[in-house]
């Protein structure tokens, strides 16, 4: 079984962060802590230049460390422990490793003044410098936070944006492929065997057609709907096939009752047994059977067997790209098709409610 429309998995912080943003918010962010602040606080003390000098390179020493550690922390959370599904751990494991590596920064930084013997302008105090850097590490992680924060809005609204312009995409292509000459001619030669064998049979028909029109035009409202609600669809649209190809056409559903809360996209299965009826000859002799079941790995299948049709003609694939373009939208599988010499299967995603992204 191939895969269609891959993405790999990545660090969902790097995605919503460009490179030139990264550089430029970091370049600026060190600059005005670890820079313009002591110096500014230099001038107003008539510190002396040495000294300001003094202030400025440990500040800048220190900005840094604090500016690329607190990303990364930031940046390893948003992977291990993404806000959406861990919010408590998030924050109290962010508070605790922002906490610990200040502590090692500020650490470093006595160390080095030891070490080199470099006199500070003011008597410092340990415990005291690290609760102002402290401060410095939670109000940069702060920073990195709410603009990880906004970009991802934006592409949330740019997301529920393009899924709109699929669903009427899909909403077009369906009515477009219901509603044609080639569709309504076969209803109507139907309905009118129907009438003349039997007027009772006939009105069954003709309110099992009005009904299937009506369920499309509700579900193709919705960005997602229940998987029992596509069946509902799906079963009058068998009724209706069933009436013009008898035992040529049969549909299988293999659907565990607790699976029928889940989500799917309007019309997925629809467009599927209709492809699987154009594509391929339908009759007693050689009958197309589609299956639709639940696999192990929780993926929604449908299967049909190929009896190609010598007349056929090439498709758009409109209809199987449309499913591909909306799945990708509303959750982070990945539709998969599998044509054998025998069988054709498209195996889309199962989502669960409360994994619904919209």
């Amino acid at each position: 079984m191939y895969q269609l429309n891959q993405n790999k998995d990545s660090d969902p912080f790097s995605t919503m962060w460009n490179r030139t943003t990264d550089i430029k918010i970091t370049t600026a962010g060190i600059l005005i802590v670890g820079g313009l602040t002591p110096l500014v606080i230099g001038l107003f003390s008539e510190y002396e230049v040495l000294d300001i000098l003094k202030m400025m390179g440990m500040a800048l020493l220190n900005t840094t460390l604090l500016w690329i550690g607190c990303r990364k922390i930031v940046t390893f959370l948003a992977k291990k422990l993404p806000w959406q599904d861990y919010p408590v751990k998030h924050l109290l494991a962010e508070l605790a490793l922002i906490g610990a590596y200040t502590l090692v920064v500020i650490s470093l930084l006595w160390l080095i003044l030891k070490v080199t013997g470099i006199t500070p302008p003011r008597e410092l105090h340990f415990w005291q410098e690290y609760a102002g850097s402290t401060f410095i590490s939670v109000i940069i992680s702060l920073l990195h936070e709410g603009i990880f924060f906004y970009q991802q809005w934006k592409a949330n609204l740019l997301r529920s944006e393009k899924l709109e312009k699929e669903n009427i995409a899909s909403r077009y292509e369906t009515l477009k492929n219901q509603v044609n000459p080639h569709f309504l001619f076969n209803s109507f030669n139907t309905l009118l065997t129907l009438i003349e064998e039997s007027k009772p049979a006939a009105i069954e028909y003709l309110e099992s057609l009005s009904g299937f029109y009506r369920q499309i035009l509700n579900s193709s409202e919705k960005s997602v709907i229940t998987l029992e609600e596509e069946l509902m669809t799906i079963k009058t649209y068998y009724d209706l096939q069933k009436v013009r190809f008898g035992e040529g056409f049969e549909l299988k559903i293999n659907i565990p009752d607790n699976y029928l809360s889940t989500l799917v996209a309007p019309l997925t299965l629809q467009m599927l047994i209709e492809n699987a009826l154009k594509h391929n000859t339908s009759s007693l002799k050689n009958p197309l059977t589609v299956e639709i079941e639940i696999t192990e790995s929780e993926y929604l299948t449908i299967r049909n067997n190929l009896n190609r049709r010598t007349d056929k003609q090439p498709g758009t694939k409109t209809g199987l790209q449309n499913i591909i373009n909306r799945y990708s939208l509303i959750c982070d599988k990945e539709v998969m098709i599998n044509a054998s010499g025998f069988h054709f299967t498209v195996a889309v995603p199962v989502i669960k409610a409360d994994g619904f992204q919209l």
